[in-house]
């Protein structure tokens, strides 16, 4: 089970209790290493691909995507980062409209979507039925089979 939330410095961290990983912006950081720029990596059992708009981290038999941006998804990506588990809008998306939403939808095709704390919900809040949580639980077995949830971390 992974937990993610909003941390003090403004990141997100995920967490399986022995294992913390905390997005930034574009960086991202696991134990002692960090990624910043394009490339495969692999620590402690955690997979990242880091792409040009968006990562994908593969933990606990999921697929998650961090978008970095709301610039189109690049060919690579649209490719070998959907369908996703969880995708999480964070970093430079802090101003989301429909058009938006729903091309990156439409790309990774998400069972869940995570909104971050800094971006502006207000352009698909009445689209979408979002659900506020300081902190979210995610596992493979409680994954949606049907449908697609949405939530917003705060705190």
């Amino acid at each position: 089970m992974l937990s993610i939330r909003p941390a003090k410095d403004g990141a997100i961290e995920l967490t399986d209790r022995d294992k913390v990983l905390t997005i930034s912006g574009r960086s991202m950081r696991l134990a002692d290493s960090e990624f910043s720029s394009p490339g495969e990596y692999e620590v402690e059992g955690v997979e990242v691909v880091y792409g040009q708009s968006a990562a994908l981290i593969v933990w606990e038999k999921m697929q998650i995507v961090v978008t970095f941006s709301a610039d189109k998804p690049t060919a690579f990506e649209k490719s070998q980062f959907a369908p996703c588990s969880v995708l999480v809008i964070n970093g430079e998306t802090s101003e989301l409209d429909k058009a938006k939403a729903t091309e990156l939808f439409e790309t990774y095709d998400p069972s869940v979507v995570v909104f971050s704390h800094h971006v502006n919900v207000s352009g698909v809040q009445d689209a979408l039925k979002i659900e506020e949580r300081d902190v979210l639980k995610l596992s493979e077995n409680t994954l949606p089979t049907e449908g697609r949830e949405h939530y917003r971390l705060v705190g």
